[in-house]
């Protein structure tokens, strides 16, 4: 059985650390999405409150996993009567996480937190562990952020499981340093924007459903981590996209487009994967020099962000410890809502997806 869905993916450009103003061009351009398609799902980039740099202005961009952004985009689902996804930096429980969300017109929400941060991420929020799995009136949906999209282990965990997948990211690319910017900004940067380019069209495919994601465009600036001294100024990567099982391309955004939105109609059916996963951690071959960046800067960050949190030093340390479950009916006191099921593996720089015997005893119940 099959039927048709109407996404609409919306690319941003945002100011770092302005979180307030971010959330209000949010509602602006979800709004003139919403009333331009009238679509049955809108998308919104991972960290939509503001990119990731690294910088102290990261240390107030996190937000209750309950608080203003959360509630947007519960508001705009009900507003506009389809279904809105959009991500944060979340502080549940004890620690920040990158959580991904995607509400339902009636109020109910799925939450997602993503695998682990990306290079200097790791300074503000720490890797986690769920399934990414959510259980909807759309039917199963597998919902992906960041750079999930090009990691086997996503694979893992949705392959042949969701009907759909749906998310959000923001790549950044490389310093645009005088003495590096022939190498770094011409053929490393290519290679960026080839590897987002290509992202969703091979996740579908290896995952058997149609994929959305929205991005992030526009320059960023910060420093150098474990060079701090350095400015670090670069461009995001955009391409935005929505792309049939196949990874037939349906819209896309580039780069080049700024800011914008697309929409497209995907066939939702059951899942038929069309490749295998390859072996590794990487789903396509990255260059060496991301992925020395990618392991060094995500130690370095794992470090601080340890020794900040024993410190007390993050300004949410002093809130009030609230949680979330993965699945959120609508409008129930929290001692009333009833908990879905979630299989968590190992939590933290390397967390490892549950065995299929668990998912499918959780697929029955």
């Amino acid at each position: 059985m099959s039927s048709e869905v109407l996404i609409a993916v919306v690319q941003l450009a945002l100011e770092p650390g302005a979180v307030e103003r971010n959330l209000r061009h949010v509602e602006d351009m979800t709004a003139q999405a919403a009333r331009e398609h009238e679509p049955d799902v809108i998308l919104l980039p991972d960290c939509m409150t503001s990119p990731i740099t690294y910088s102290r202005e990261m240390l107030g961009i996190a937000r209750q996993v309950d608080g203003a952004p959360y509630q947007l985009l519960r508001r705009l689902a009900r507003t506009y009567s389809c279904w809105v996804g959009g991500g944060f930096v979340a502080v549940r429980g004890t620690d920040a996480r990158a959580t991904y969300v995607l509400a339902e017109p009636n109020g109910a929400t799925h939450l997602h937190d993503r695998d682990q941060p990306t290079m200097w991420e790791a300074n503000w929020f720490k890797g986690s562990y769920d399934d990414g799995f959510a259980s909807t009136p759309l039917g199963p949906v597998g919902l992906v952020s960041g750079l999930e999209w090009i990691r086997t282990r996503t694979v893992q965990r949705l392959a042949g499981w969701v009907r759909l997948l749906l998310g959000g990211s923001y790549w950044w690319s490389y310093p645009d340093w005088g003495l590096t910017r022939r190498l770094f900004m011409t053929r490393e940067h290519d290679h960026v924007v080839q590897l987002a380019r290509e992202a969703p069209a091979r996740m579908a495919r290896l995952v058997g459903a149609p994929a959305a994601i929205a991005q992030q465009v526009g320059q960023v600036r910060g420093r150098m981590p474990l060079a701090p001294f350095l400015p670090y100024r670069t461009e995001l990567a955009g391409e935005s996209q929505i792309v049939e099982r196949d990874g037939r391309p349906l819209a896309r955004l580039s780069a080049s487009d700024g800011e914008g939105y697309v929409a497209a109609r995907v066939r939702v059916a059951d899942p038929e994967p069309l490749e295998r996963r390859p072996a590794g951690f990487w789903l396509p071959t990255v260059p060496a020099s991301f992925h020395w960046a990618w392991w060094l800067q995500g130690l370095h960050g794992r470090i601080r962000y340890a020794r900040r949190r024993r410190a007390e030093g993050f300004p949410w340390q002093a809130w009030e410890r609230r949680q979330l479950y993965p699945y959120n009916p609508p409008d129930l006191p929290t001692d009333e809502r009833p908990e879905r099921r979630v299989l968590l593996g190992a939590s933290g720089s390397d967390p490892m997806p549950a065995p299929v015997e668990r998912r499918e005893e959780a697929a029955l119940r």
